[in-house]
């Protein structure tokens, strides 16, 4: 099985800045998802993972995956409650 390359410290550091503050390396989205953070890991420093991967990496580095969260905006509270007690 081949070793993915690894990144320098310098990249690393690099790397940490962009993920904190994705808008000002212009992902418009104000989120990073694996797959983006690949793609700049490659565009920045040369270097090819697959998102699992990045998934990984970013972990050892205090990274969490952050998922949202389904809601109704204009949902009535006590509608909603009755339709779950009663279903």
């Amino acid at each position: 099985m081949r070793r993915l390359p690894l990144l320098t410290s310098a990249q690393w550091i690099s790397l940490v800045d962009i993920v904190d503050s994705p808008v000002a390396y212009c992902l418009d989205a104000g989120v990073c998802t694996s797959p983006m953070i690949a793609r700049v890991i490659d565009d920045e420093f040369g270097v090819s993972n697959p998102p699992g991967h990045v998934l990984k990496l970013l972990d050892r580095f205090g990274f969490s995956v952050q998922r949202s969260r389904r809601q109704l905006v204009r949902a009535n509270e006590a509608d909603h409650n009755h339709w779950r007690r009663r279903t």
